[in-house]
């Protein structure tokens, strides 16, 4: 599953940009319209994209792939026990 977590670190970027707007700006804010809202929600990006920082890449695709191949083994080491859906009690 670590995979999963290396190849999801963009998504995590975008939910911690989701997360300090509703902290920074939404929680408690008063929003009579949607004009209001919208436009606490483009002042909180014009101010972000004041001082950008931007993503970049850490993980190393050979990790990854690596990562990947042993779960694929590991999977077809599972499917190997079931027998029709029953899991075979010998080949555990």
């Amino acid at each position: 599953m670590r995979w999963i977590l290396q190849l999801c670190s963009w998504l995590n970027a975008v939910e911690g940009l989701f997360a300090k707007l509703t902290n920074r700006r939404l929680k408690r804010g008063v929003f009579v319209s949607i004009v209001d809202l919208q436009a606490a929600i483009n002042r909180f990006i014009e101010e972000v994209n004041q001082n950008p920082k931007p993503f970049r890449w850490t993980a190393d695709p050979d990790a990854i792939i690596a990562a990947v191949t042993r779960g694929r083994q590991t999977l077809d080491s599972i499917h190997e026990r079931f027998d029709g859906g029953v899991i075979n009690v010998r080949k555990l």
